[in-house]
C-alpha cells in the first residue's frame, strides 16, 4: 500500500500528525496488521504442507528393512527375551508397518523366549498362551530355538509338599507338541524339581492324541540342555546312590550339556560321594557330548572320570568357582597320577577354565586345541612366576604350539616377563585378549634396529580390556606401529570401569584406540 502524498513530509520530519491524519494512519496500521495475520496463517499452512511432503522424501523411508531390523535388535539385544523384553519388542513393532515388517524379517529377534510363572489358570488360557508362544518362536524361521524357564521364588515350594514350580503345563506342552527346540535352560531349586518336570513331560506325552513319535517331540530330540541348580539348602540335592534312580538317567540324548552344580560354600560342608552321591553321568552320555560346560567345586574323584569319558568333546568349559579343591589332600594321589597320565581330549578345540589355579593345566592334553580361555583365580593362586613353565608343559604335552590361534587370559597376576615368555612360544597366535591385568606392563619389547622382530609373527588382533588407569598403552602402540605390511595388528583397548568381569561375556565394553581401520595400528 502506497503512502498518501500528504503524509510523506511526516516521514522526514519530527512533527506530530494532525488528529485527522492520526486517525487515518491508525486505520491503515490496523488493516496491515490484519493482512499480516492472514499471511502468517497462510505461511504456517504452507510450511506444514511442505514438511509433510518433505517427510515423504525423507531418507529414513529409504532405509532398508535389514538396517531397521539391526536398530531394533540393538534396542532389544537379548536373544532369550523375558516378558518385559517381549513387550518392548512389540512396542517397537507398533512404530509403523515398515518397522513391523523389518522386525518380522529379523528372525534372530524371535528365536528365544523365557517362560515364567504364573501358570495359566484354565485350559483355554493354556491354549492361548501355547499358541502365542509357538507363534513367537516360529517367527524365528530356521534359526535354532531357545527356551528358558525360571521360577519366581528363591526356593520351590515342593520342599514343603506343595506343587512344584516346574509343574508348568505350558512348558510341557511346548516340549511335547511344539516346534523343535535347540536349547532348553532350566533354573532349578532341587533335584525334586527336575523329576517333577520329567514326570509332567511323560504325562503330557501320554495324554496327547495321537501320541507323537519320539523323533518329533522337542524334548526327546533336544540337542542342548542347560541345568542350573540354584539351591541354598543342603537337602535340595538328593541325588540317589543308585544310578538307575539318578536325575541324569532322565536326560534326553543331548550333545551339548551345561551343568551348574550347587555350590559347596552354600552347603557349609564337604561334598563327598558318600554324602551327596557321585555324578551318575554314564559313559554313553558323555561320549555323545560335543560341548560340555560344568561348574564344579566339589572335592570328589568322579569329576575327573567324567572328563576322561568325554572322548568326543569339542568345546569344554569348567568353572571352578574360586574353590581350592585341587589342594585337598584326598585328591593328592589322583592328581599325582594325572600329572603323569593327563586327561586326554583328542577332539577338544575350545578349552575354557574359569576361576582356576593355572596349575590345573598339568592335568590336560588337548592335541586339537585352537582356542584357550583362562580366568585365573588370584585368591587361591600365589602371585609368583611359574605360569610360563606351566603353559609350556601344556603346549608341549598337547603339541599345539603351531595350532593354538586364540588365547584370552583374565586377571593375570604374574610378572610381565613370565607372561611374555609364556606367549612367545606360540608362533601361530592370531588373537590375544588380556583382561583386568594388574601389574602387567608391556608384553612387547622394541626391536633392535637392523635385527628381525620375531615377536608374535601371526598376531592380527590384540585386545587389552579393563586395564588399570596406571597402565601406559603408549609403549604398546609404539611397538605396534613398527609392524608393517602383513604383520599389522589391530589394537582394541579399554581402561577399567568396573572390577567385576564375568566370564560369560565375550569381552567388556571395547574402545578402539587408536581409531583406525582394521589391519592398521
Amino acid at each position: 500500500m502506497s503512502l498518501s502524498p500528504d503524509l510523506l513530509p511526516l516521514l522526514s520530519e519530527n512533527l506530530p500528525p494532525s488528529p485527522l491524519q492520526a486517525g487515518y494512519i491508525q486505520e491503515v496500521v490496523s488493516d496491515l496488521e490484519a493482512r499480516l495475520k492472514t499471511l502468517k496463517l497462510l505461511v504456517e499452512h504452507v510450511e506444514r504442507d511442505r514438511s509433510r511432503y518433505k517427510a515423504i522424501l525423507s531418507p529414513i523411508r529409504r532405509i532398508p528393512k535389514e538396517i531397521i531390523g539391526e536398530i531394533i535388535t540393538a534396542a532389544v539385544p537379548n536373544i532369550v527375551k523375558d516378558h518385559d523384553e517381549r513387550e518392548r519388542l512389540i512396542e517397537l513393532c507398533m512404530v509403523s508397518k515398515n518397522w513391523r515388517d523389518a522386525a518380522r524379517l529379523a528372525s534372530n529377534l524371535w528365536r528365544g523366549i523365557t517362560l515364567e510363572p504364573p501358570h495359566p489358570a484354565s485350559e483355554s488360557q493354556l491354549t492361548i498362551a501355547y499358541d502365542r508362544t509357538v507363534a513367537w518362536l516360529r517367527r524365528g524361521g530356521g534359526l535354532p530355538k531357545i527356551v528358558s524357564f525360571r521360577g519366581s521364588e528363591d526356593r520351590c515350594r515342593c520342599d514343603r509338599g506343595r506343587q512344584c514350580v516346574l509343574k508348568f503345563p505350558l512348558l510341557a506342552k511346548i516340549l511335547v507338541k511344539g516346534p523343535s527346540i535347540h536349547n532348553l535352560t532350566l533354573h532349578l531349586s532341587s533335584t525334586r524339581c527336575f523329576k517333577s518336570f520329567v514326570n509332567l513331560i511323560d504325562s503330557e506325552t501320554s495324554a496327547s492324541t495321537p501320541t507323537p513319535a519320539p523323533s518329533t517331540r522337542p524334548w526327546h530330540s533336544l540337542p542342548s540342555l542347560s541345568i542350573r541348580f540354584e539351591s541354598r539348602h543342603m537337602d535340595d540335592w538328593t541325588e540317589s546312590a543308585d544310578p538307575s534312580q539318578s536325575i541324569f538317567s532322565l536326560l534326553p540324548p543331548i550333545t551339548s550339556f551345561d551343568l551348574q552344580l550347587p555350590e559347596t560354600a552354600l552347603f557349609r560342608a564337604n561334598v563327598e560321594e558318600s554324602v551327596y552321591g557321585p555324578l551318575h553321568l554314564t559313559d554313553v552320555q558323555l561320549n555323545r557330548l560335543e560341548s560340555f560346560s560344568i561348574r564344579w567345586d566339589w572335592g570328589n574323584r568322579r569329576f575327573f572320570s567324567v572328563l576322561m569319558a568325554c572322548s568326543n568333546i569339542v568345546n569344554l568349559t569348567i568353572d571352578f568357582n574360586l574353590s581350592d579343591v585341587l589342594k585337598q589332600e584326598t585328591l593328592a594321589p589322583l592328581l599325582k597320577e594325572l600329572s603323569k597320565t593327563p586327561i586326554h581330549l583328542p577332539r577338544a578345540r575350545i578349552l575354557c577354565l574359569f576361576d582356576m589355579n593355572f596349575g590345573v593345566l598339568d592335568y590336560f592334553s588337548t592335541p586339537s586345541l585352537t582356542h584357550l580361555h583362562l580366568q585365573v583365580d588370584h585368591l587361591n593362586d600365589e602371585i609368583s612366576p611359574g605360569f610360563s613353565h606351566t603353559l609350556s608343559r601344556f603346549i608341549l604335552r598337547s603339541d599345539i604350539a603351531h595350532s593354538l590361534r586364540f588365547i584370552r587370559i583374565d586377571r593375570p597376576m604374574f610378572p610381565t616377563w613370565d607372561l611374555r615368555e609364556a606367549l612367545s612360544q606360540l608362533p601361530a597366535l592370531v588373537h590375544l585378549v588380556i583382561v583386568d591385568a594388574i601389574g602387567i606392563g608391556n608384553i612387547f619389547t622394541l626391536p633392535i634396529p637392523g635385527e628381525d622382530d620375531d615377536q608374535f609373527p601371526a598376531l592380527k588382533h590384540l585386545e587389552l580390556h579393563e586395564m588399570p588407569t596406571t597402565y601406559n598403552a603408549i609403549d604398546v602402540i609404539r611397538y605396534l606401529r613398527t609392524r608393517e605390511g602383513a604383520r599389522r595388528c589391530l589394537l582394541s583397548f579399554s581402561y577399567v570401569q568396573d572390577r567385576t568381569v564375568t566370564s560369560d561375556n565375550s569381552h567388556p565394553p571395547v574402545n578402539i584406540f587408536p581409531p583406525r581401520a582394521r589391519g592398521s595400528t
